[in-house]
């Protein structure tokens, strides 16, 4: 069973028991991967719940890239293998600060690159809310 830590609720009956599909994801890397086999179902488990809790903004941003490498991890080319050991190592340490260390993988080098990545991810997001906000007003 999966705990969310923070409120302890027991969070198993909250997905399926083969997970969520790729149409109802906060995720677009892991989910490819998760579908590919790749990654193991607990630790995809608690990428969707940091999906579903990130800064909307950093998933905009994260969206504007994060789709198309997530298609092109398909082809199982060099974006899947520059991705794949990126991604994972980024799914364990989430899984490992939602879980308060009960599952997935410590890392300062990858909780480093995990600040960074969400700051600019936010950048992305903030950037394409004001080109949505002026090709409303615009448009």
């Amino acid at each position: 069973s999966v705990t969310d830590t923070t409120s302890g609720k027991d969070l198993s009956n909250t997905f399926s028991d083969d997970a969520a599909s790729s149409s109802d994801s906060s995720t677009c890397i892991c989910t490819a991967l998760y579908e590919m086999g790749d990654m193991k179902k607990y630790i995809y488990k608690y990428d969707q719940i940091y999906g579903k809790r990130v800064d909307p903004l950093v998933y905009k941003g994260y969206c504007v890239w994060g789709e198309y490498v997530a298609t092109k991890m398909r082809d199982k080319g060099i974006v899947y293998k520059i991705t794949k050991p990126l991604a994972l190592a980024w799914a364990k340490q989430m899984a490992y600060d939602l879980s308060k260390g009960r599952y997935g993988k410590k890392s300062k080098v990858v909780k480093v690159i995990s600040k960074v990545g969400e700051g600019i991810c936010y950048a992305l997001g903030f950037v394409s809310n004001i080109k949505q906000l002026i090709g409303e007003k615009y448009g």
